[in-house]
């Protein structure tokens, strides 16, 4: 039995840890949606998890968006895919990891 949980530990461990994907943001949408570029010079939308701001044209919606560009514009982050990812919109929804 205790094997059995080692296993699940290191298995969940290290599908996490090998999901991870690093990027630059070089861009900001609006408040909760950023522009990544990948290896490859791959430009990739990304839809921020669990974040729900303005969009541009409402109320705060150009604030929203320079917060976020002032919290991750030219940063390099390590985000993963979250379950559920908004493929609606041809965007996937992140959490942030330093």
């Amino acid at each position: 039995m205790l094997n059995r949980i080692v296993f699940l530990i290191i298995f969940s461990f290290s599908t996490f840890l090998f999901s991870q994907i690093k990027a630059k943001v070089v861009g900001i949408k609006d408040g909760d949606t950023i522009v990544v570029l990948l290896d490859g010079d791959q430009q990739k939308t990304l839809r921020l998890a669990e974040v729900d701001c303005p969009e541009n044209g409402q109320p705060f919606g150009k604030n929203a968006k320079q917060f976020t560009s002032n919290e991750v514009f030219g940063k390099f982050i390590t985000y993963f895919p979250t379950e559920g990812a908004n493929q609606k919109w041809g965007k996937m929804s992140i959490k942030k990891h330093n």
